[in-house]
């Protein structure tokens, strides 16, 4: 279950589309934008919301929550699978080509 689903069936202030505290569009669920930066809603935080949806459930909240390190950078990303080692297509691309350098180096010592 990802965030939008849980917030849209779960949380009390969420009615059609908009925080009910705020009296705004959901920032949680619409992205949004401030002083000319603009938010995704991945970006957004709710204090309700992670304290008395999220918190009370933890499997969620591992699911939710969990950063993974890029393989190659090292740097923390959030996953978009179970599946992701890399932060970003770059990173993946700078991975993969290490590898083949690897592979072929080996190749080449072996026929000569």
């Amino acid at each position: 279950m990802n965030r939008k689903v849980l917030v849209k069936s779960k949380c009390a202030n969420y009615v059609d589309g908009m925080c009910v505290v705020r009296d705004i569009a959901c920032p949680l669920v619409t992205p949004f934008e401030y002083n000319g930066h603009k938010f995704l809603c991945e970006e957004a935080k709710c204090e309700y919301f992670e304290k008395n949806v999220v918190g009370i459930d933890k499997v969620v909240e591992v699911k939710l929550f969990t950063y993974k390190h890029c393989n190659q950078c090292n740097k923390p990303f959030k996953p978009s699978s179970s599946a992701s080692n890399y932060c970003s297509d770059n990173c993946r691309a700078l991975a993969r080509k290490k590898t083949h350098r690897k592979f072929n180096s080996k190749r080449q010592i072996n026929h000569s």
